[in-house]
């Protein structure tokens, strides 16, 4: 199976360990639930011990271990297993994580934090937040079936009671761990940096390891399971319908908005993001003969969302695709119930394989550079950084993940710089007060220096004595402003 967050540069070191350490871990992890005695207690300070690399690669491996003490208290409420041998494995576990944690902290990582601290919780203070929060919860759910291919983690639940139960260990600590990765998505990144946004960054790739025992597990049940039981339960009946129906409306409602999200944070929906960047909005005049006040909306202002047909044409082929697959799956017939998970399992191979080459695609247009450029942008960070100077350097950045932006981020090294970032619009607001670029004032305590401006964005430099740095580089220019001379600058406008 090919996964898409290994195609991106900026994921590939942490993805490439991330994945297979954590399937790793599961392995491990199941091996533990299905033993007894000494060999539980070993193999759970093992899942500890392992649980903390993976915990060294991300932040959220926090929800494996959480999952983990989990099924150990829901195993002692079904008493299947002791209280002792119970919390002897939970404690090897904890162990396995938290003697590596500490001894790493007092020593290697002595006096560093953490690199994603975002659990405080005053944020629950704000009501608009909280309400939000459900917003995102209720989002970035769809998101998260949606690219697990809806059936391994809808039919698993579905068929919850018809699971084996060796199996359905293996079930409860994945979607356990998938619902908790769930929520730290929503705590700490939809909640803190995208409320207020109708799409959200939903960070797939935290949990994107348990989406192939998640599949295995579909595979293995459409195989060998069978449905007859939950057919003569009429409750069962009407909990699946309903979780299915309820599925598709908030697909219908929600889904569709993976065009407006980092690519690199959505990339289980590369191929659908591809087609949404190809498309075309309907414009307003499609609605002219409509009879209400159309007219009188500005839509410039966001008073309507743009309706794009290739996103409703995808919510209704995910909505299609899930009534479609649960009616054949949930077949008395156990042929159809096999043909159609050979045919599920098709369709999400050949989606992935899809997704990885649009992720490539994405990739090489916003992290594939060539030497020279390399060389380019090394040769204006000497330049700046070594001047005799003080003063502030103006660097225009684009606004969005771009190759150059990429390309300044990567190499032109702050240090004591004094560098400020603006896009192309704040550069022409600040050149727009009228002030001596190159002299202290109020706004800029600083006197401007040096400006660097993409050739690609359109920015005119019109001040007067205004001295360009070796004009051959071909990606950047680099301008010495004279003394208290006004920024002078015209941007064109965007197509």
């Amino acid at each position: 199976m090919i996964l898409p967050d290994l195609m991106y540069s900026m994921t590939f070191m942490t993805e490439s360990l991330f994945v297979p350490i954590t399937l790793w871990l599961i392995v491990l992890v199941w091996r533990c639930l299905r033993s007894s005695g000494n060999a539980e207690l070993g193999l759970a300070g093992a899942a500890g011990l392992l649980c903390y690399v993976v915990y060294l690669c991300k932040e959220v491996a926090w929800m494996f271990l959480i999952a983990f003490l989990a099924w150990y208290i829901l195993a002692i409420v079904q008493r299947r297993r002791s209280m002792s041998q119970a919390l002897m494995a939970m404690g090897m576990f904890l162990i396995g994580f938290l003697l590596p944690f500490v001894i790493m902290k007092l020593t290697l990582f002595s006096g560093l934090l953490n690199s994603y601290s975002q659990f405080s919780f005053d944020i629950l203070l704000s009501p608009y937040t909280v309400l939000f929060g459900l917003y995102a919860t209720a989002t970035d759910a769809v998101y998260f079936i949606v690219g697990f291919g809806v059936f391994p983690v809808l039919y698993l639940v579905c068929m919850w009671r018809d699971i084996p139960r060796r199996y359905r260990d293996l079930a409860f600590f994945c979607l356990v761990s998938l619902a908790v990765g769930l929520a730290c998505v929503v705590f700490t990144i939809s909640m803190r940096e995208d409320v207020g946004h109708v799409a959200l960054r939903q960070h797939l790739r935290y949990v994107t390891p348990l989406y192939l025992p998640l599949l295995m597990l579909f595979v293995k049940q459409v195989a060998h399971g069978s449905p007859v039981r939950m057919l003569r339960n009429s409750r069962r009946r009407a909990i699946t319908a309903g979780l299915t129906i309820g599925f598709c409306v908030l697909v219908v409602g929600l889904f569709g908005s993976a065009n407006l999200s980092q690519g690199f944070d959505n990339s289980q929906f590369h191929f659908m993001r591809y087609n949404l960047e190809e498309s075309q909005e309907l414009p307003q005049e499609y609605f002219s003969s409509w009879d209400g006040e159309m007219e009188s909306i500005a839509t410039d202002d966001g008073d309507l969302l743009p309706i794009d047909p290739v996103n409703w044409g995808w919510r209704i082929a995910v909505v299609v695709f899930t009534l479609v697959g649960m009616h054949y799956l949930v077949h008395r017939r156990e042929s159809m119930r096999i043909l159609t998970g050979g045919v599920i399992c098709a369709i999400l191979g050949i989606f992935m394989v899809a997704n990885s080459i649009c992720a490539y695609g994405y990739n090489m247009k916003a992290y594939s550079v060539e030497q020279d450029e390399i060389d380019e942008i090394c040769a204006i960070n000497g330049i700046i950084a070594n001047r005799d100077e003080g003063g502030q350097v103006f660097i225009v950045i684009d606004d969005g993940n771009t190759k150059d932006n990429n390309l300044v981020d990567t190499y032109i090294q702050d240090g004591p710089g004094n560098y400020r970032y603006l896009t192309p619009d704040e550069l022409e607001s600040f050149a727009d007060a009228a002030e001596p670029a190159n002299s202290a004032s109020a706004s800029t305590p600083d006197p401007v220096r040096y400006l660097l401006v993409n050739n690609s964005q359109g920015i005119t430099v019109k001040t007067k004595g205004i001295e360009e740095l070796d004009p051959a580089y071909g990606n950047f220019t680099l301008y010495r402003l004279p003394d208290n001379a006004p920024l002078q600058v015209e941007v064109e406008d965007e197509d």
